[in-house]
C-alpha cells in the first residue's frame, strides 16, 4: 500500500488551455471554472477534438492531474504527456507518458472476478457496466509515481464508442503532491455522508429528498518530521484554508479502489500542529469532496 498524497495548488487557473475541438457554448476555457457542473463539451467524439494542451506558463513540478466531472464512457481511455515544447508546435523531447490508461475501471489486472458470477460479463470483460457509472459524480485521477518538471502537458481522450457523440469535462486539476514520510494512522477512515431531507408525514411515512451524498476523508498524521510539519502539513493549511481545492488519493497502487477514494475536495476544518514526541509532529486532516 503506497502512502496518501494531498495535491495543491490547481496550477489550472494560472494556465492556457488550448487544442482540440469544443463547442461554442460549453467551451473548452471551462476547464478552469470551480464550478463542476460548468463543463467543456467537444464537437464529437473523434480523437482529434478530445483532447487539450495546458501550458503552465512556466518549469512546474507535476504529481497529479485529474478530470472531475467527466462524460467519459466505459471503454474510454485518457492518455497524459508532458513534453519540452508546445505539443501542437514544436514538441521537442517527451518528458513523461503515461500510456493510454482506462478511464473507469484503471485496468482489468485490478479487477477481482470473484466478485461475480461465471455468466456476468464483468467476468470476462471487466470494468463497470454502463448502468453501474450512471449518474457517478467520475473523477479520473492521475497520480505520478515522481514529480514532473515541465511546462507543457496534454491530455488525449480516446471515447469514440460514446454515446452522445461527444465528451464533457468539468473541472481539471494539475499540480504538485504531497505524500508524507509515513502514511497516516490506523484509524483513518472514508465513505459517504448523505445530504438527502427525509420527512416524516403524520401517518409515520417518509419522505424523502434524494441529493448527492459526498465522500469524506479523516485521519492522522502522527510521525510527521519538523520540515513536514512546518513546510508541508502548515503550509497546506495557510495556503488552502477551507476553501482551496485539494486532490485527494488515498492509495495510488490501488488502481481497483481509486475511483471510489480518490477526489477533488477541500480541507473541511484546519488543526494545530501538536508535538507530542521528541522530533515528532502530528496533525488531524479531514478532507471534504466538492460536487
Amino acid at each position: 500500500m503506497a502512502n496518501l498524497l494531498i495535491g495543491w495548488p490547481n496550477r489550472i487557473d494560472e494556465a492556457t488551455v488550448a487544442g482540440g475541438s469544443w463547442q461554442a457554448a460549453m467551451p473548452l476555457a471551462n476547464v478552469k471554472n470551480r464550478v463542476l457542473g460548468i463543463r467543456a463539451r467537444s464537437t464529437d467524439d473523434a480523437t482529434s477534438s478530445t483532447k487539450f494542451t495546458i501550458n503552465l506558463g512556466r518549469l512546474r513540478p507535476i504529481r497529479g492531474l485529474a478530470l472531475a466531472n467527466h462524460t467519459l464512457s466505459s471503454p474510454a481511455k485518457v492518455r497524459v504527456v508532458a513534453t519540452a515544447g508546445d505539443p501542437a508546435g514544436s514538441p521537442g523531447a517527451t518528458l513523461y507518458d503515461s500510456g493510454w490508461l482506462p478511464a473507469w475501471d484503471y485496468g482489468l489486472g485490478a479487477w477481482n472476478v470473484a466478485n461475480f458470477e461465471w455468466a456476468d460479463e464483468r467476468f470476462w470483460a471487466g470494468g463497470f457496466l454502463p448502468e453501474e457509472i450512471e449518474g457517478y459524480r467520475a473523477t479520473w485521477v492521475h497520480a505520478l509515481q515522481n514529480a514532473v518538471m515541465a511546462q507543457w502537458w496534454q491530455v488525449q481522450m480516446d471515447d469514440t464508442a460514446n454515446a452522445a457523440g461527444y465528451v464533457e469535462v468539468g473541472r481539471v486539476f494539475i499540480g504538485e503532491c504531497w505524500e508524507p514520510e509515513h502514511n497516516a494512522s490506523y484509524g483513518a477512515a472514508v465513505g459517504y455522508e448523505s445530504r438527502t431531507e427525509v420527512e416524516e408525514a403524520r401517518s409515520g411515512a417518509e419522505y424523502f429528498d434524494r441529493r448527492s451524498a459526498f465522500r469524506v476523508w479523516r485521519g492522522s498524521l502522527d510521525w510527521l518530521s519538523a520540515d513536514e510539519a512546518m513546510a508541508r502539513a502548515m503550509e497546506l493549511d495557510r495556503r488552502m484554508d477551507v476553501s482551496g481545492e485539494v486532490l485527494f488519493v488515498l492509495d495510488r497502487d490501488d488502481r481497483r479502489n481509486m475511483l471510489r477514494t480518490s477526489f477533488l475536495g477541500r480541507l473541511r476544518r484546519l488543526s494545530a500542529i501538536e508535538h507530542p514526541y521528541l522530533d515528532t509532529h502530528r496533525k488531524a486532516v479531514e478532507i471534504k469532496e466538492l460536487l
